[in-house]
Order: structure tokens, then C-alpha cells, then sequence
């Protein structure tokens, strides 16, 4: 059985996920399970409430960085957020890091009226932050690699 680039990184980003929610002080356990695709994991705390992850990746490991999404990836992330608690998108970008966004953040840079294909392009500093641009806006405040821990943390103590 061969291993997958996708199963790869969707464990970088799980394990990252734990490190960081633990390190904040989150002890309580979630699960991973398979999402709506290959893209996608679902992280279930243990009152059974979920939060939707869409992975992208890139092997690219210097800045600027570049991530394709077709039609059905925007599908998919909305039905993640109407099923979910939330929907969140983790950009792997090589071994540099992992910059984590809202469904809500990622309309900022791709609207509701979704194209063929859209792209969103991530720059980095050396030690900066990320700045995350799309075909309809770009964010207005950087994201930063313990985002990928805060943002999913505050989603699970919420619930």
C-alpha cells in the first residue's frame, strides 16, 4: 500500500493540530475522521461536535506560494461549513508552515460566486508572517503559523 502525498501532509496538519491545542491547554481529546473528500478531515471533540479542515498543499518550500481552487474544492468547503461548527482551510506550504483561515476569511479573498478555478497566493517574510491575497481580496491582518492551534483551539473550548 502506497502512502499518498495527501496522507502526508494531512498528518503534519493533525499532528501540528495536536501539539498546539495541547500546548494552550486543551486536554480534553478529538478525533480525526475522514471529510466529505480527500481533502478534507473533520475533527470531532468529544461531545460530538465538529469542525470541518480543507487541506491544501504545495511541496514549493519558499515564498510565494500559490493554491488552486476549483469549483468543487468552494463547494465542498461550504457544505464543510454548513454541516460543521465550522469550516476552516490549512495552506501546507512546504515545510515553511501552515497558515490557517475561517470559512468567513476565506470569502474575503474568493466571494460566494464561485469561478471554474480562483487562486489564492501566500507570501512570507523570512520569520514574518503570512499574507494571504485571492482573486476577490486579499485579508487585511497576516496570519501566523500558532493560528493554525488558536483558531481551531477556540472553535473546540466554544463548543
Amino acid at each position: 500500500m502506497n502512502i499518498t502525498d495527501q496522507e502526508v501532509y494531512h498528518g503534519i496538519v493533525c499532528q501540528k493540530i495536536i501539539k498546539q491545542v495541547e500546548g494552550l491547554g486543551y486536554n480534553s481529546g478529538v478525533k480525526f475522521l475522514s471529510g466529505t473528500s480527500k481533502n478534507s478531515l473533520i475533527i470531532e471533540t468529544q461531545a460530538g461536535e465538529q469542525v470541518g479542515l480543507y487541506v491544501k498543499y504545495t511541496k514549493k518550500n519558499y515564498s510565494p506560494w500559490a493554491f488552486s481552487f476549483h469549483r468543487e474544492h468552494q463547494e465542498e468547503i461550504k457544505i464543510l461549513n454548513e454541516l460543521c461548527v465550522e469550516a476552516l482551510v490549512a495552506f501546507v506550504c512546504g515545510r515553511d508552515g501552515i497558515p490557517l483561515i475561517t470559512y468567513d476569511e476565506l470569502k474575503n479573498l474568493l466571494d460566494e460566486n464561485f469561478e471554474d478555478s480562483e487562486r489564492v497566493s501566500i507570501s512570507r517574510k523570512p520569520n514574518g508572517n503570512y499574507w494571504l491575497k485571492g482573486r476577490d481580496g486579499n485579508l487585511k491582518k497576516s496570519v501566523t503559523t500558532s493560528d493554525l492551534g488558536k483558531k481551531i483551539y477556540s472553535k473546540l473550548i466554544k463548543n
